[in-house]
């Protein structure tokens, strides 16, 4: 009894533990994102501009897919191969924290350059990361049990793992192609309601 309670207890606590994580990534940069100034906030400004120029031209599908694809790929095998030693609890750890910091800050970006109309831009995606997110969440809390787990050798436990392992790729890469070709065709009808200066 001792033991379950203690299982439980632990899942319950780590999936607190990473969203926790993941959202104070998002706080801190959406903070650092409005605290940007001088030459960084204008390179951001002329970016962003020439990203929705690309997005209106119809220019950026494949290039968002393999930009997409490389991201979600070195964070999923960051998060599987942290799962195979107890440091990579950390490493686990950063990977949301980035995660987050990345979604917090390309959001307050939109919105500081193109006011609320900007925050249809992020709203595209939320589609595909009703499907990520989850994924993310639950791998990564997989992957601080496996990580804190005395006896990783354990056939069964390996098994379900990497049957996990499979199951996240696939919603990774179905998440890069989601925002190469369904994404951007839903920013394309957005752009003309967004404020480009």
């Amino acid at each position: 009894e001792e033991r379950n309670m203690l299982r439980k207890n632990f899942w319950k606590f780590a999936f607190l533990a990473v969203a926790m994580i993941f959202c104070t990534g998002i706080v801190v940069g959406a903070c650092y994102s409005a605290k940007t100034g001088g030459e960084t906030d204008s390179a951001l400004h002329e970016y962003l501009n020439g990203f929705f120029q690309g997005y209106a031209a119809d220019q950026n599908r494949l290039s968002v897919f393999q930009n997409s694809l490389l991201r979600n790929l070195k964070l999923f095998f960051l998060l599987f191969a942290s799962a195979f030693f107890r440091g990579g609890i950390l490493l686990i750890g950063a990977g949301v924290f980035s995660k987050g910091f990345v979604s917090g800050f390309t959001t307050a970006a939109f919105a500081k350059y193109y006011g609320i109309r900007g925050l249809l831009i992020p709203a595209a995606s939320m589609v595909s990361n009703l499907l990520f997110l989850p994924a993310l969440l639950g791998f990564s809390v997989c992957g601080i049990w496996l990580a804190a787990k005395k006896q990783k050798k354990d056939k069964n436990v390996l098994r379900s793992f990497f049957l996990l392992s499979a199951i996240c790729l696939t919603i990774f890469c179905v998440k890069s192609f989601f925002d190469g070709y369904v994404t951007t065709t839903f920013m394309k009808l957005l752009i003309p309601f967004v404020t480009v200066v």
